[in-house]
């Protein structure tokens, strides 16, 4: 059986990268497609990740990057990999790119990047993504669309309540992730929704018929 092709869409918070999901997810509606979250809302790496989402807890920049992989490995093993080797397809709302940008860039802990290639190799083996779509946007036009009245009844989380610079940092990390991986495509995030998702369908159709 052909595997199914993996698909990472991410970019900084306020790039649109979950609507632009939601979109891709009607869109493909009927196909074998599996949607899935980084670090995940459910299965295998749910538990890490809860640990993840606990402001009481004590993070720091080395626990957050060990928390991401291990959450990821458990996720990969249990649900991306056995989803690919049955054909079908996988789309993730973040991946290891986002680990990169915030806590390699974003926390100025580009020490770790020795780590996080070793990382790569040994948690994602054979379900290494196919594709990587970077929705990119200045990082102020991002913050004007995540101080929206639709999305100030959301409580933001600790990585959304940052400086611009640490923004800044992680804008640059996701557009320097293209070095760790050349199957990295860039979506200009700044236009309308409708415009972004037809370049991300776009792009998916072509890399799903491969």
């Amino acid at each position: 059986m052909r595997r199914g092709k993996f698909i990472v869409i991410d970019g900084i918070d306020g790039s649109g990268k979950g609507l632009q999901a939601r979109l891709l997810q009607k869109a493909l509606r009927g196909k074998r497609v599996l949607f899935t979250h980084d670090p995940p809302c459910e299965g295998a790496g749910k538990a890490i990740a809860d640990v993840i989402r606990d402001k009481s807890a004590a993070h720091t920049p080395l626990s957050d990057f060990f928390l991401f992989w291990a959450a990821r490995a458990a996720h990969t093993e249990g649900v991306i990999a056995p989803a690919l080797k049955k054909g079908t397809h996988v789309i993730s709302d973040r991946f290891d790119s986002s680990t990169f940008a915030y806590q390699l860039c974003g926390e100025n802990q580009k020490h770790l990047l020795p780590l996080f290639r070793a990382a790569r190799r040994d948690a994602l083996k054979d379900a290494t993504p196919d594709a990587y779509i970077i929705l990119d946007i200045a990082p102020r036009l991002a913050l004007e669309r995540r101080s929206s009245a639709k999305d100030k009844a959301r409580e933001l989380d600790r990585f959304e309540k940052t400086s611009h610079a640490h923004r800044a940092r992680v804008a640059a990390g996701f557009r320097a992730f293209k070095a760790e991986d050349s199957k990295t495509y860039r979506v200009d995030a700044s236009g309308s929704p409708e415009d972004v998702h037809r370049a991300i369908l776009t792009l998916v159709t072509s890399i799903i018929r491969a």
